[in-house]
């Protein structure tokens, strides 16, 4: 095989690599949004995969309640990775501050369609799928370079 055939392959093999980490992490974020209970009323989640030229990329989850479902929301809020950034500051109540909402004048609950609540717990997609690359990147880097 000569270098430029060498080059040819790994390169070939270098974006399948990069396309199957991140499908894997689009995947298994979308499937933590997808089990979200409806009765938070966080259902409209979608996630997918922006390149930035041939093999960067991002996956961002977009929809009206994503922070909601990926950090919490009240007592639950939580931020596991740093790696996994947010236009707003996360932390118990921020929201709610930021409009004047009853948990940052109650300091520990809301209403939501006439129910009580101090807290919904977070799906962390998108900090799941941070970690899930971490751990198979290896798997699927033996996967297609060694085929």
């Amino acid at each position: 095989m000569t270098l430029r055939e060498w080059r040819s392959k790994f390169d070939k093999q270098y974006k399948q690599y990069i396309a199957e980490l991140a499908e894997h992490g689009r995947d298994v974020a979308q499937q933590a949004f997808d089990s979200a209970d409806p009765a938070y009323g966080n259902t409209d989640a979608t996630v997918a995969i922006e390149y930035d030229g041939t093999t960067d990329f991002r996956i961002v989850a977009t929809g009206e309640d994503v922070m909601f479902m990926e950090f919490g929301t009240g007592v639950e809020t939580i931020v596991i990775r740093d790696t996994v950034q947010s236009e707003v500051d996360i932390r118990d109540g921020s929201w709610s501050e930021s409009v004047g909402g009853e948990y940052a004048k109650y300091g520990d609950y809301w209403h939501w369609h006439k129910q009580r609540f101090t807290g919904t717990p977070p799906m962390c997609g998108m900090q799941d799928a941070c970690a899930e690359m971490e751990m198979y990147s290896p798997t699927i880097a033996t996967k297609v370079f060694h085929s």
